[in-house]
């Protein structure tokens, strides 16, 4: 892992942690060991789920996991829920939520992290 990259990890690191410190409605949790690349999003905040039916039913929490390929900043994160959960939300599928149409490497993970939770709540 290059120089930059790794510094760029620690940097989103240490952002996500003190910005979302103690937030009620967003918790996060490192998956692996440092220099993280993955993450665990648990967000408590209201959504709608589609159940098997088809028929949306409102949830109190969404877990997302997101992970920082190789290349990343350069190649931009991927996410999903975990679970194979479907949110009513057009950018969510079961194997992929759909990020930022145009991708920059200045994008921070924190604005990500804040972009997903909005599209949950249809923001």
């Amino acid at each position: 892992m290059a120089a930059g990259n790794l510094r760029r990890l620690e940097n989103d690191h240490r952002a996500i942690r003190e910005i979302f410190a103690g937030d009620p409605y967003v918790e996060i949790v490192e998956i692996g060991t440092a220099p993280f690349d993955k993450y665990k999003v648990i967000y408590k905040v209201p959504s709608l789920r589609l159940k098997q039916n088809g028929q949306p039913v409102r949830v109190e929490a969404t877990n997302v996991e997101i992970t920082l390929p190789n290349g990343y900043p350069r190649v931009p994160p991927v996410a999903r829920t975990l679970g194979g959960e479907i949110v009513f939300h057009p950018n969510f599928s079961a194997t992929k939520i759909c990020l930022m149409d145009d991708w920059a490497p200045g994008v921070q993970l924190h604005d990500l992290i804040k972009e997903i939770g909005e599209m949950l709540q249809w923001q």
